[in-house]
This record gives structure tokens, sequence and C-alpha cells, in this order.
């Protein structure tokens, strides 16, 4: 939990980061951050579903395992997209 907030809070003081710099900031929506989107809806589903069925403890943990991974790729691909804004 403390990496998704910690990615959002990231991201968002980059652009504004940006937009102070350069007047502006692009945003686009990139293929990994719609898989972190979609994992951590899967885990937050899974985890609550899990609370009341029985689901194997690995499934559970690969779906946070999972989201994680894309978390951390979408915050590498959005600050490299960033970091080419600021070099234009």
């Amino acid at each position: 939990m403390v990496i998704v907030i910690s990615r959002d809070v990231y991201l968002l003081a980059g652009a504004v980061l940006i937009y102070f710099l350069k007047g502006g900031v692009k945003i686009n929506p990139s293929l990994f951050g719609k898989a972190t989107t979609f994992f951590q809806i899967v885990s937050i589903i899974v985890i609550l579903i899990a609370n009341v069925y029985f689901i194997p403890m690995y499934f559970v943990e690969i779906t946070i395992y999972l989201s994680t991974l894309f978390t951390i790729l979408s915050t590498i691909n959005y600050t490299n997209e960033g970091i080419k804004q600021l070099m234009r």
C-alpha cells in the first residue's frame, strides 16, 4: 500500500515540477500505467474475496507481487517521460 501511495505522490510532485519549470505538462497514459491500475484493482478484489472465501495464499501473493512490479515499472516509465519533457 505504501508503494502505491508513494508512487502517486512522486508522480504528482514531478508533474508539478515540470509544470512550473516548463509552463505545462503533457501526460500520456502508458501500458505500464494501465497494467498497474488493473493489477491494483485485481489485488484489492482478491484480498476482499479471500476474507470471505478460501483462496490459496500463493494466489493472493502473486496478485500483490504483480501489482508491485507494475507499480515500479510504471514509476520508471513515467519518470523517463518526465525527464524527456524537462530536456525539451
